[in-house]
C-alpha cells in the first residue's frame, strides 16, 4: 500500500472483486463495513472498480486516528461520486464525516449533499466543543448517475469548494478565518452516514476517494481534475517532471545569457 505523498491522510481506491466488502485504504487505516457497503464492478472512473451504497443502512469507518487533528493548518478532500438518488426534503446524503456523536452534533467536520425546504445545496460545516467553526454552502443540483469530482479546500482563512475543478461561489454562514477545527473529542471518520448518527444515508457511489489531505490545500484556483488514480509512482513523476522543467529553464536561461554575452548583447 502506498498514498501518493505523505499530505495523503485517506485514499480509497474503491477497488477489487464485485460485491467484496473489504474496503481498502492506501494510507493503512482500517474501515469497518456496515449494511451491503461492496464495491461495484458496474460503476468507476478508474481502476474498474467503486464502493457501492445503497442509501439504506450503508456507510463506512475508521477509528479515530491524530490524523484527524486539523487545527488551523491547510487541508483538503477530493473524491468522485456519483448520486443514485437526491436526498429527501430537509434530509441529506453525508459524503464525508469526521466525528458528530449519537446524541448530539457538538464536534463534527462535514461535507454534505442535502435539501433544505426543496433547494438542493452542497456545503462544508466544522463544528467544535457545539461552536460552529466554519460553515459554507452553495445552491446545487446533481444531474443522477453522472459522476462529479468533488473537492473542497482550507488554505489559511480562505476556503474553497470545487466541482468538476471549478471554484463555486460560496455562502458563508460562518467564515473559518483562523479558526482550530480539532474536535473536542476523539471520534471517527466515516463516508456515506452522519458520523454515530442514524441518518443522512448516502446513495451512490464513490471512487478515488482522497478524503483527507493535511498540511496542504491542493488547489486554491480553477484547475483539471486528475485523469488517472493517484498514486505514489504518479506524484513521483509529477515531481521529477516539475524538476526536469526547473533545470532546463535553468539551462536555456544560462546559454541565452552566454549566447548574448558573445554578441554583445546586455
Amino acid at each position: 500500500m502506498a498514498v501518493d505523498d505523505s499530505n495523503t491522510k485517506i485514499l480509497l481506491h474503491g477497488d477489487g472483486a464485485d460485491g467484496s466488502p473489504t474496503i481498502t485504504d492506501e494510507s493503512g487505516k482500517t474501515w469497518t463495513v456496515y449494511g451491503n457497503t461492496q464495491i461495484d464492478t458496474a460503476q468507476s472512473v478508474f481502476g474498474g472498480a467503486s464502493i457501492k451504497f445503497d442509501g439504506t443502512g450503508d456507510y463506512i469507518q475508521t477509528p479515530y486516528h491524530a490524523d484527524f487533528d486539523l487545527g488551523a493548518d491547510p487541508c483538503s478532500g477530493d473524491l468522485r461520486v456519483m448520486f443514485a438518488a437526491q436526498p429527501a426534503t430537509n434530509d441529506a446524503s453525508a459524503l464525508y464525516v469526521i466525528g458528530r456523536e449519537a446524541a448530539n452534533n457538538d464536534n463534527v467536520i462535514s461535507l454534505r449533499y442535502y435539501d433544505e425546504s426543496g433547494t438542493k445545496k452542497l456545503g462544508f460545516q466544522a463544528r467544535v466543543g457545539n461552536v460552529t467553526k466554519a460553515n459554507y454552502y452553495f445552491n446545487w443540483s446533481a444531474t443522477l448517475n453522472q459522476w462529479y469530482h468533488i473537492e473542497w479546500d482550507r488554505d489559511g482563512s480562505n476556503f474553497y469548494i470545487f466541482i468538476d475543478g471549478v471554484s463555486q461561489s460560496l455562502t458563508v454562514g460562518t467564515a473559518i478565518g483562523t479558526n482550530s477545527i480539532t474536535l473536542a473529542a476523539n471520534l471517527p471518520c466515516t463516508i456515506g452516514r452522519y458520523g454515530n448518527y442514524d441518518g443522512y444515508y448516502f446513495n451512490g457511489w464513490i471512487d478515488e476517494d482522497r478524503a483527507l489531505s493535511k498540511g496542504v490545500a491542493r488547489h486554491t484556483a480553477n484547475f483539471t481534475p486528475p485523469t488517472s488514480a493517484y498514486s505514489a509512482a504518479s506524484s513521483a513523476i509529477k515531481k521529477v517532471t516539475g524538476q526536469a522543467y526547473a533545470s532546463i529553464k535553468k539551462i536555456c536561461g544560462v546559454a541565452i545569457a552566454s549566447i548574448k554575452k558573445v554578441a554583445g548583447v546586455q
